[in-house]
């Protein structure tokens, strides 16, 4: 496995294959990974930690056995993974800006991003388990509705799931949310995702983190939730 350190990366854009490579202490700068036109490109065997990224975007990636330990955001816009899949990936520590979304951008046609998405939902088929976020804190929230939640590996005691079935015919939008934008996130999922359940996770910063926490729990009360 080659091992770098200390490093600072820029990426053209181009569609890229990664494997058995480790990075520690080290920033990603304007990195932009495009869609091939066919098939998957690929991060295997790659392990991140204690990296920072600045205006950074993935799109059309299998992410495989892939670690990510400690993300800061230093640029004003998150890292954008766009239709993208996770097959054992694990997040752990501090992770800063990150937004994972269901479709590119306003690249594809409908016919396009329907055999994208057909794509993402065989691949799920044969996978155990996508992400482990049970380790991971993510101090301004994330989302995670591009992922089918049952394949997400989570801290079940600050990290709750939600089942689409437990939305129909219930009023959940009418419970007190606080301004804690958690109402949006299942919104986002009840709307636009192709799965059937979905993680929701509290922003781990600590003006957020108990607020937060409590919403969370109040949605299991209310059978929103899973009770866990």
């Amino acid at each position: 496995m080659l091992e770098l350190s200390g490093e600072t990366f820029w990426c053209d854009g181009d569609p890229r294959d990664i494997s058995s490579v480790s990075v520690r202490d080290s920033e990603f700068n304007n990195c932009v990974i495009r869609s091939k036109a066919a098939g998957w490109n690929r991060l295997s065997e790659v392990h991140l930690a204690d990296v920072s990224h600045m205006n950074c975007a993935v799109s059309g990636c299998a992410f495989e056995d892939v670690s990510l330990r400690n993300l800061k955001k230093t640029g004003s816009s998150p890292l954008f993974i766009w239709a993208s899949v996770f097959r054992r990936t694990r997040l752990a520590g501090r992770i800063s800006g990150l937004k994972i979304n269901r479709s590119e951008l306003g690249s594809l046609d409908g016919a396009m991003r329907e055999k994208r998405e057909s794509a993402i939902r065989k691949y799920y088929e044969s996978v155990d388990w996508a992400l482990d976020i049970s380790d991971a804190k993510f101090p301004n929230g994330a989302t995670f509705e591009a992922i089918p939640g049952d394949k997400i590996l989570r801290d079940p005691s600050t990290q709750i799931l939600v089942k689409r079935e437990k939305l129909a015919g219930r009023d959940w939008r009418a419970l007190d949310y606080e301004r804690s934008a958690i109402d949006i996130a299942i919104s986002w999922f009840e709307n636009g995702s192709m799965f059937d359940s979905v993680v929701i996770v509290p922003r781990s910063d600590s003006k957020y983190r108990a607020k937060d926490q409590e919403i969370l729990e109040m949605l299991r009360q209310e059978g929103v939730a899973e009770p866990d």
